[in-house]
């Protein structure tokens, strides 16, 4: 045999050696698939199973990858699977990791909603648990005075003890009575009100009006004023015109108004406008004093 002939086997010996390797550090790389360009000219004998799954080839060689898997829709499943068996204890966490770890995955939406009906369940019940207390009534004590000893309100206190009106308070009657230590959030890019414990998300509703531009960097404030005006007079609480009024309340600043539509006239522009009874339930649970913050 010439050298020239030897030399050129030799040269194709490495040219396939370099190939091989190639192809098995793609092949691991790809994690066990090869780009549909090496598949066509590749033998089988070299890599077992490399044309199995021509579609998938196509999306390495393409750069296509499938996108990761969003683990807040995983762990919401996980959820009503959990709400489905009656594990509720552990189907709120979850819901409170879905929306605290991950508010912009695609299940968010879903756990703020179920998550808030929850929470209102609890705050909303007559029975005492934890963060409700019972009262005992002292002679010539109101309504108002309970309400503030305890940091609440009155049309709370009403609420939770099924009152109808103010009057007809006895010595050593027992009220259950609850701190309103809630902070309301309006966000201005999801157009959506929000309460929060703390760091414990609690509800949120949809805003129907946003008469209030994104600000440049988040505004922090409280409520100035609550109230409950029925044609134009304040309405005071347990009365039949108060259950009817609409419900107002407004930051201290910027002047910022939460209210319900009143069917009237196109709101004023510093308004935020949300459903009838999502507002009496952000009234219910809020008092003068607390946080607010504009986002």
């Amino acid at each position: 045999m010439r050298l020239r002939t030897l030399v050129r086997l030799a040269a194709a010996f490495v040219v396939l050696g370099v190939t091989a390797a190639t192809a098995a550090w793609v092949w691991r790389m790809s994690g066990g698939r090869v780009p549909t360009a090496l598949a066509g000219w590749m033998p089988d004998t070299l890599l077992p199973g490399a044309r199995d799954d021509r579609a998938a080839l196509a999306r390495v060689l393409d750069g296509r990858l499938p996108a990761a898997p969003d683990p807040g829709v995983e762990m919401f499943r996980k959820a009503r699977e959990s709400l489905a068996l009656g594990e509720v204890p552990e189907a709120r966490v979850m819901l409170d990791t879905v929306v605290n770890v991950f508010p912009t995955s695609a299940g968010a939406a879903e756990a703020r909603r179920i998550l808030g009906e929850l929470n209102l369940d609890e705050i909303l019940t007559p029975e005492v648990m934890e963060g409700k207390r019972l009262h005992t009534v002292r002679a010539g004590e109101s309504l108002p005075a309970i309400a503030d000893a305890h940091r609440s309100t009155v049309d709370l206190i009403l609420h939770l003890n099924s009152r109808m009106s103010q009057g007809g308070l006895r010595a050593g009657e027992k009220l259950v009575v609850m701190p309103l230590d809630f902070r309301v959030v309006v966000d201005t890019g999801r157009a959506a009100v929000s309460l929060w414990q703390g760091t414990r998300f609690i509800c949120e509703y949809p805003v129907r009006h946003l008469g209030v531009a994104k600000p440049r960097a988040r505004v922090l404030t409280t409520i100035a004023s609550r109230s409950a005006e029925h044609h134009g007079q304040r309405a005071r609480p347990g009365t039949a015109a108060h259950r009817t009024a609409t419900k107002v309340i407004r930051l201290a600043k910027p002047a910022l108004r939460l209210q319900s539509s009143d069917g009237g006239d196109e709101p004023p522009g510093n308004a935020v406008v949300l459903d009838g009874p999502d507002m009496e339930e952000i009234h219910l649970l809020l008092r003068v004093g607390n946080e607010a913050e504009i986002r």
